[in-house]
């Protein structure tokens, strides 16, 4: 996975309430810019970045300076909605390090009741005293400053290409009289595009010999599986020219068939991605996706994987699947289909599995709170004229050539909203 870019974000004069009549001519007008400090261009997944909020005013008719006693901060937004606080929340794909990270010039003491983390999307930041704001403070160079740490957990999934974040007054006032009320600005920290997986269906010599005792845990629970033959290969893709490395990118997902211990179903399980959101039961584990090595001449080439970090994915069966469900013209090219390309249409009955990072036999425990997911969808274009491969593959449970012989379905990166 990758990650991101800071953008400074120009000042935004925020709106007036004029409570009554008799201040139809005052006015309250202050003013919020976001930086992020010290970003470089693009920074890597986990890594921490510094926001800083710088407070000014414009005209205050009527009065001389707003008082801010608290502001909203949302870590992340999906721009599919309208950014306005507080926000629709993107995923668990942000998280708050904490009050104490904030250092302030302003003559106050600014604290939160959030736990740190990514939820809720929503930190209230509090100052004791309040901050006064005189009128006329320009934006930059501004009154004062607060600065704190959050945490870029996974890449927006939104299709914007970034992360937008909110920051805006919870409650302030000038002091004519007149309310501020939904005051805010935005801040935006860029990420390289998610990545996509073409999934091809593997025949003939995906028998495998039964894998037992495999330990799977992830946001469902735990489980233990059988891995019993190969029913998948898929390839990092380049959608809708959204990613151009991706046929270059070296780790690909193998898919086995699994046979598990019980499973409690979840039902009304919130997704979001690109394509919009979705409202699906999550039934049974089908499918164990595995990191794998590639070699499209036939010879297995070695592990471990070099300049990648996938996961393992639990793939779960999905079923009363509601939402945005169809989307025709999609275009997608990998290492298979390279210098070529397919389009796609998203068959309007799924999508049909929802894979989830886990961790399997107690080699990845941070897997569980990882927020990526893949949502994945059978396409109307699985019976396609496609030319039969036989890649080499290697991954912890086989080293092999096999067998592939239809485009099968485009899993996207995704997100579980609470």
């Amino acid at each position: 996975m990758k990650k991101l870019r800071g953008t400074g974000v120009s000042a935004l004069a925020l709106a007036t309430l004029l409570p009554i009549a008799a201040w139809a001519n005052d006015t309250c007008n202050g003013f919020i810019n976001i930086d992020y400090v010290g970003a470089p261009p693009v920074t890597p997944i986990g890594d921490v970045t510094r926001v800083r909020a710088t407070l000014g005013t414009g005209s205050i008719q009527g009065g001389t300076k707003l008082t801010i006693n608290s502001m909203q901060f949302n870590l992340d937004c999906n721009a599919n909605f309208p950014l306005t606080p507080p926000c629709t929340d993107e995923g668990a794909i942000v998280q708050y390090e904490g009050d104490a990270t904030i250092a302030t010039t302003c003559p106050t003491v600014w604290t939160t009741v959030h736990p740190g983390g990514p939820n809720p999307n929503e930190v209230i930041f509090q100052a004791n005293p309040p901050v006064d704001i005189p009128a006329g403070s320009a934006t930059l160079p501004g009154t004062c400053d607060i600065e704190f740490d959050v945490r870029v957990l996974a890449p927006s999934i939104d299709g914007s290409g970034k992360i937008e974040e909110l920051l805006g007054y919870d409650i302030a006032a000038c002091d004519n009289g007149v309310l501020v009320s939904g005051g805010f600005q935005t801040g935006a920290i860029e990420t390289p595009p998610p990545q996509h997986f073409d999934c091809y269906e593997v025949t003939n010599n995906g028998n495998i010999p039964d894998v037992l005792g495999i330990s799977l845990e992830d946001r469902f629970g735990s489980l233990t599986a059988k891995a019993t033959e190969i029913h998948r290969l898929c390839a990092p893709a380049n959608k809708n020219n959204e990613d151009p490395s991706a046929p270059a990118a070296p780790g690909h997902l193998t898919g086995f068939e699994i046979v598990t211990t019980p499973f409690q179903r979840r039902n009304n399980v919130h997704v979001a991605n690109q394509f919009g959101n979705l409202e699906l039961d999550v039934v049974a584990p089908v499918f164990l996706f595995a990191p794998t090595s590639k070699n499209p001449n036939g010879t297995p080439l070695p592990l471990p994987l070099a300049g990648t970090d996938l996961p393992h994915f639990t793939c779960y069966k999905t079923t009363n699947v509601t939402g945005d469900k169809e989307r025709n013209g999609i275009t997608v090219q990998d290492q298979f289909l390279v210098p070529g390309s397919l389009t796609l249409d998203l068959d309007k009955r799924g999508p049909f599995r929802l894979c989830v990072p886990t961790n399997k036999n107690g080699e990845d425990p941070t897997a569980p709170d990882n927020p990526l997911a893949l949502l994945c969808y059978s396409t109307k274009n699985d019976a396609l004229p496609f030319p039969q491969k036989f890649p080499g593959i290697t991954n912890q449970f086989t080293s092999r050539v096999v067998k592939m012989t239809q485009f099968d379905e485009l899993c996207v990166p995704s997100a579980i909203v609470p």
